[in-house]
């Protein structure tokens, strides 16, 4: 399990993991000789709290960050779709505007990325957006500037090899 999953299992089940952490702590207290002692039971029971609120606001974030660059991407995606759909129907890239439609749609895919890498982008959905760019980038007339840029190592190491497993990696 790589990190960024271990740290979306925290994140999500962060309460549940508290309470069975909390439920150690009262077991211990009970039959480790601390009975009677409210001070650490209280303590521990303090950090647990606190651990599950900081767990519970980190894992809000981020959803509120997935949620901002979910909507970002799919409204760049948006503006990009008819300059793609007109550049799949054709043999090559003819004019300007397609051209970088094209270039602005592989930054938009590395962004992407970069933020899948980064661990702010569940596994799940990139691996939807991965199909979704095997319809571009796998074309020809598409393939043929994709093969041409990501010789420059332009795009945080993003590969049609990584797009096709959709892992990332």
């Amino acid at each position: 399990m790589n990190h960024h999953r271990l740290k979306r299992l925290v994140l999500e089940h962060g309460w549940w993991i508290c309470l069975l952490a909390g439920f150690g702590v009262l077991v211990a207290w009970l039959f480790g000789g601390f009975s009677g002692d409210w001070a650490t039971l209280l303590t521990a029971v303090g950090g647990l709290l606190s651990a599950a609120f900081v767990l519970q606001k980190q894992y809000l974030d981020e959803l509120r960050l997935f949620h901002e660059l979910f909507e970002d991407f799919n409204s760049r995606y948006a503006k990009l779709n008819d300059a793609l759909l007109s550049v799949m129907t054709s043999e090559k890239v003819e004019e300007e505007h397609e051209l970088q439609a094209v270039i602005d749609y592989f930054n938009l895919c590395a962004e992407e990325y970069w933020w899948y890498r980064a661990g702010y982008i569940p596994h799940e959905v990139w691996r939807a957006w991965c199909r979704g760019m095997l319809q571009y980038i796998d074309k020809p007339p598409i393939k043929v500037h994709w093969d041409q840029e990501v010789t420059q190592n332009s795009y945080y190491g993003l590969t049609l090899e990584r797009v096709q497993s959709g892992s990332g990696s």
